[in-house]
């Protein structure tokens, strides 16, 4: 058993997106997100996060403001954050998904200072102030269904949702040369790994389109595509996979897994049939919480 952030690092990252901004300027044609064929650059990637902030800013957002946002899987959606990051406020999102009786309760809860629902923003001229950078402001909120079923919002801070990023980047290595499936939703805990975590090391993000991110032929054709390293995902999504890829080899890749699973089960078909290198169970307490402890599982 192994727990979460018991380590302490003498360089460790502020914010979620400070060091995306960075690394848009030290490496600006490395690939920071892959979607449908579209290879979308480090400094295109700023571009259009810049663009997004600067749309918010002249709307009155400001920092410590909470911004919802309802965007499809895809480009806009990840720069649409890291936009909203930028000038210092905090990010909500709802999935598509979502029906409209929840999506109304949620916004009347959070009472946003904007609701993102379209991708206007992307035809903006882009921002030119200064990048907000306080680890302690909050960075996202997740809204989980909560013991009555009635949606409740969890506040992250920056820092707390890098302390265990970090810790998963400096555990298994994980640099540029990563690339990730985003399968989980942006609404979903494990997703700020894919995109934050991705992005601080100047990896890649490979998006999967709003009508296909449950569909196990397009996650196998993904993976070999693009070369997969990181895969991260609740128990039954990856259960669904293991499924469709009975015939199918995935060595070398990193397999990350959250939610409160059951068993080791998934753990060790996977070692039977693909013959997995490195299995990393995980486990959280919170919907939002990304990881809190890990069991490990290596190939005997």
């Amino acid at each position: 058993m192994y727990m979460m952030n018991d380590r302490e690092f003498s360089n460790r990252k502020e914010t979620l997106h400070g060091e995306f901004y960075e690394n848009a300027l030290k490496y600006p044609e490395r690939i920071a997100l892959i979607y449908e064929n579209e290879k979308v650059s480090y400094k295109m990637l700023r571009l259009y996060a810049l663009r997004a902030a600067n749309y918010m800013w002249q709307r009155g957002v400001r920092r410590n403001d909470k911004i919802v946002v309802i965007l499809p899987r895809g480009i806009g959606q990840v720069a649409a954050l890291l936009g909203i990051l930028a000038i210092g406020a905090a990010y909500v999102p709802i999935a598509m998904k979502q029906p409209l009786g929840r999506r109304k309760k949620i916004i009347e809860n959070v009472k946003p200072a904007l609701v993102l629902q379209d991708e206007a923003f992307l035809e903006e001229n882009p921002w030119t102030g200064c990048i907000e950078n306080n680890s302690k402001d909050t960075a996202y909120i997740i809204y989980t269904s909560g013991s009555s079923g009635e949606p409740k919002g969890v506040e992250m801070s920056h820092v707390a949702a890098m302390n265990t990023i970090e810790e998963i980047l400096h555990m298994w290595n994980i640099g540029a040369e990563d690339s990730v499936l985003n399968i989980s939703a942006f609404d979903f805990d494990l997703s700020v790994f894919d995109i934050f975590g991705l992005l601080t090391v100047g990896g890649t993000i490979v998006l999967i389109d709003e009508d296909d991110f449950r569909d196990p032929e397009v996650w196998k054709n993904l993976i070999e595509i693009y070369g997969i390293t990181i895969w991260n995902s609740a128990p039954a999504l990856l259960d669904m996979f293991l499924i469709m890829g009975e015939n199918n080899h995935f060595c070398g890749i990193l397999f990350l897994m959250g939610k409160h699973y059951q068993n080791r089960n998934i753990g060790l078909r996977m070692k039977i049939l693909w013959s997995a290198e490195l299995i990393f169970l995980v486990n959280c307490k919170l919907e939002v919480e990304v990881w809190q402890k890990a069991i490990l599982m290596m190939k005997s």
